[in-house]
């Protein structure tokens, strides 16, 4: 019970403490300060860069709404204020003015919205500065030859890529750690025999004394510049791997993701699989998209006044359906591998985000005249579902009653706090922030709606984070990206609604223009050449940092040996560190006593003078009293 205590602190949020002492089965620092609800977003870097950037970004949905509630929205708003939760046609004089400041508005929301993508890599940066981690430091490389020994690899590695810091081999049979005792034994067993079993899978993830040379290795690297263009464009990846010199062939290099978001149960199929497969899914991803597209461009929003009841029984269902059952669709219909656990939820997230809003549209469209209320729903009761925190709860019982019969490794895991679903909720504010804009032009009571709502979700997410749940996977900031790429459609979206729906043809066809070049423009590039981006070099060295997870400690193949050495190794530098700090204590102790003796000596030699003056002035005196006796 204590063991499991132990690992649940182990694994809740908070920065570890210094000299912190360790789980047993995982090696994680067991002593965390709590992180304070008002502290600022950069403070979570620790959880991975994909943290700070999801807060940010929900930041940027809120301001994203208010520019359109600003500029338009409030107009509206006083236009209609006999209408305000049903769905109006504004008269042709107020239809004009809105033609002007939803033009406005659109031209606000793109500068928006490239601004932010600057602030995003400058966030970015700074929490790298911040922040020391593995991924600082290495690549992943592939395409090493599988005929050769673990120790003769090592040294045409370190021959071929110098100031080589550390090497961690991906082997072919890594799946789950094994779970019994015997099977860890076993395991521990095979390791030694991996590469006579030719069980090595040709890559490895090496580490480089500085992040400066890593970097080096990267740029050195020769990258498709096909693929590159395909990436910044149409946002479609894949393969990023740049190819160097290694020995007399070629190697494929990357870089490599944090430790713990290494996805090892796929990793050896995302080596294997073709391009073929990953095409697939990004043409799968493609027609999912240019759907929702068609169905928020060209959708005719329908009016009405009469009140469904139908609707206020079943959207509040609907809503709870979408947040904790539609999440577990996508994952049937992911096509490809994938290396990271941040892209396989990037893949599902944006799975996730096109099926939700289409589901959303085709219900409003299904409930006529009952937007205000399915709004209402969509923005209000995510943050109320986050705080009910049903999983938790459901521990909380099966610990009561259920843990009697476990062995220590299942009680480990049933006292781990819930995992943190941060791709669901990032995909359900970027559905919030379509509807919003998609109904908001009809409907700006919506946004009103959408701001309440999304400042509730920022505050019980946050919550929910620091107090009840557990961070698995530290996510990159590629989630994030993916998240802002799909509400880069906004103003398309935005536009096309606006040409449908007003009399006048020439603004309309000028905001649709503007739109349409929004989303053919490389958005990274122009933010990165307006607003330059700090540099990011690390000064310290790979071995002189006291990372929270390494590469070997979490490679399921490995895994046993290295915590178990990493254990050894802290607690042998703990023996030493408190037999410094004993001897420190010795000497101070022996310098404390020494100056104490010193002081009494000082202090009798004192007192020893005030008696050779008494003394002197007595000789003197008696001296005296004979001369004086013997003149009588």
């Amino acid at each position: 019970m204590i063991e499991a205590l132990e690992h649940q602190r182990a694994h809740s949020v908070g920065e570890a403490k210094p000299n912190s002492r360790l789980c047993k089965c995982c090696g994680y620092q067991i002593e965390r300060s709590q992180i304070k609800l008002c502290s600022q977003i950069e403070d979570l870097s620790f959880l991975g860069f994909g943290y700070p950037l999801y807060f940010a970004y929900m930041k940027y949905a809120i301001i994203l709404i208010m520019i359109q509630f600003i500029t338009v929205g409030q107009f509206m708003l006083i236009a209609n204020y006999k209408s305000v939760i049903w769905l109006a046609y504004p008269s042709k004089k107020v239809q004009e003015i809105q033609d002007v400041l939803s033009f406005t508005a659109t031209l606000f929301m793109i500068g928006f919205m490239i601004y932010f993508r600057a602030t995003q890599a400058k966030l970015e940066a700074f929490c790298d500065i911040k922040t020391h981690t593995p991924a600082d430091y290495t690549i992943l490389v592939k395409g090493l030859p599988q005929n050769s020994h673990k120790e003769e690899l090592e040294d045409v590695i370190r021959q071929n890529l110098d100031n080589v810091a550390k090497i961690c081999f991906i082997y072919s049979n890594t799946g789950v750690v094994p779970n019994s005792n015997v099977k860890r034994q076993s395991m521990q067993i095979l390791q030694e025999t991996y590469f006579d079993q030719n069980l090595f899978s040709g890559s490895a993830l090496v580490s480089f004394n500085l992040k400066k040379q890593k970097e080096d290795i990267l740029n050195s690297a020769q990258f498709s510049v096909f693929h590159k263009w395909l990436k910044l464009i149409l946002h479609l990846d894949f393969n990023t791997d740049g190819l160097i010199k290694f020995g007399e062939g070629e190697i494929s290099i990357r870089q490599a993701p944090e430790p713990t978001d290494i996805n090892w149960k796929d990793i050896n199929g995302w080596i294997e699989q073709s391009q073929f497969v990953k095409a697939l899914d990004i043409i799968l991803n493609w027609i999912l998209l240019i759907g929702l597209l068609i169905l928020a461009c060209f959708d005719e929003i329908k009016t009405g006044k009469d009140r469904n009841i139908w609707a206020l029984i079943v959207v509040p269902f609907l809503t709870i359906f979408n947040f904790y059952i539609l999440p577990r669709l996508p994952k049937y219909i992911i096509i490809r591998k994938h290396f990271s656990w941040t892209q396989k939820i990037k893949n599902k997230s944006e799975k996730y985000t096109y099926f939700l809003t289409m589901l959303t549209i085709l219900c409003i469209y299904f409930f006529e005249g009952e937007v205000f209320w399915l709004l209402l729903c969509n923005s209000i009761l995510p943050p109320i579902l986050i705080c009910i925190q049903t999983k938790y709860y459901y521990k909380q019982y099966l610990i009561k009653y259920k843990s009697a019969d476990l062995d220590q490794e299942k009680l480990n895991k049933l006292y781990e706090l819930p995992y943190h679903k941060i791709w669901r909720n990032q995909s359900f504010l970027t559905s919030v922030l379509i509807l919003t804009f998609f109904y908001g032009f009809y409907m700006p009571i919506g946004q009103i709606i959408s701001l309440l709502g999304l400042a509730m979700f920022f505050w019980a997410d946050k919550y929910i984070i620091l107090r009840y749940s557990s961070i698995k996977h530290q996510p990159s900031p590629l989630l994030s990206q993916s998240n802002y790429k799909i509400s880069q459609f906004i103003p398309l979206i935005y536009s096309c609604q606006h040409y449908i729906r007003s009399d006048d043809v020439v603004i309309p066809i000028i905001q649709l223009v503007f739109a349409i070049i929004f989303n053919i423009i490389p958005t990274d590039l122009l933010s990165s050449f307006i607003w330059l981006q700090p540099n990011t070099t690390e000064s310290q060295e790979y071995s002189s940092v006291q990372f929270q997870e390494e590469y070997d400690r979490v490679n399921p193949a490995i895994q046993h040996n290295a915590v178990s050495l990493f254990l050894s190794q802290k607690k042998k530098m703990t023996k030493y560190v408190s037999l410094q700090i004993l001897a420190t204590k010795n000497t101070k102790l022996k310098q404390k006593t020494k100056n104490q003796i010193s002081k009494q000596l000082q202090k009798v030699e004192h007192q020893i003078r005030q008696l050779e003056i008494k003394l002197e002035k007595r000789e003197k005196n008696l001296l005296s009293d004979q001369s004086h006796i013997s003149e009588i």
